[in-house]
């Protein structure tokens, strides 16, 4: 026996009003999604995040050109100019790439690296080929690019370890007289001048080299 069970048909609207408001609920997202990446805010963001790591290539690509300015004519006024603004500008990067890394939080293994080779490269490269064209004493280039070497290998040793060596006070006086040093030195403005800084830079060298192996050995106490 079949039951006769109503057929119960929607009222007019009903359904066709929920259909039709998800419909315009599911246009509206894609349309949001699709306007999302024309305006360009995850381009904006790649392109900022390059920034610091450029700066620290920039500064690799002024190295050589410091060299050869330097080489080509040490006698040539104009060409000790162009060098020490060269150097003053890949120097001034130095400091601009690790603070916009920093303020933006976009700290990359490959900008600490970049940034640190790059760092080592323009003062190592700018000193020794000073010492070739007789503008800076051949010990002080030994000290402070031998300095270079133990301070990264200490570094090395440490994050082997787990643990990061940070740059102290002795290190950060270090590397600002060093490329202030460097600079007048390149210019040749006054020869009593840049070897009194290049005396202090290298003190201040030996002292922070110094604060290195105490952290060091602070770290292979423990």
């Amino acid at each position: 026996m079949k039951s006769s069970v109503p057929k119960t048909t929607p009222a007019p609207g009903a359904g066709g009003g929920t259909d039709r408001k998800n419909s315009v609920r599911s246009s509206a997202a894609r349309r949001a999604g699709a306007d999302g990446p024309r305006r360009g805010g995850p381009r904006r963001v790649f392109a900022r995040d390059q920034i610091p790591n450029l700066l620290s290539i920039a500064r690799l690509v002024a190295t050589p050109v410091v060299v050869i300015l330097l080489l080509a004519d040490p006698h040539q006024r104009n060409s000790r100019i162009a060098a020490a603004l060269l150097f003053s500008l890949a120097s001034i990067t130095d400091y601009l790439d690790g603070y916009l890394a920093r303020r933006w939080q976009v700290v990359s293994q490959f900008g600490v690296f970049a940034d640190l080779m790059a760092d080592k490269l323009l003062v190592a490269a700018t000193l020794i080929a000073m010492v070739g064209i007789g503008r800076v004493p051949s010990w002080m280039a030994i000290v402070i690019v031998g300095r270079e070497l133990i301070v990264s290998g200490l570094r090395s040793w440490a994050a082997a370890r787990g643990v990061v060596i940070p740059a102290g006070i002795w290190g950060k006086g270090k590397t600002l007289l060093t490329l202030i040093a460097i600079a007048i030195t390149i210019i040749d403005w006054s020869s009593g001048l840049s070897y009194v800084l290049l005396v202090a830079a290298t003190i201040l060298t030996l002292l922070s080299a110094l604060d290195y192996l105490y952290q060091a050995w602070k770290i292979a106490d423990r």
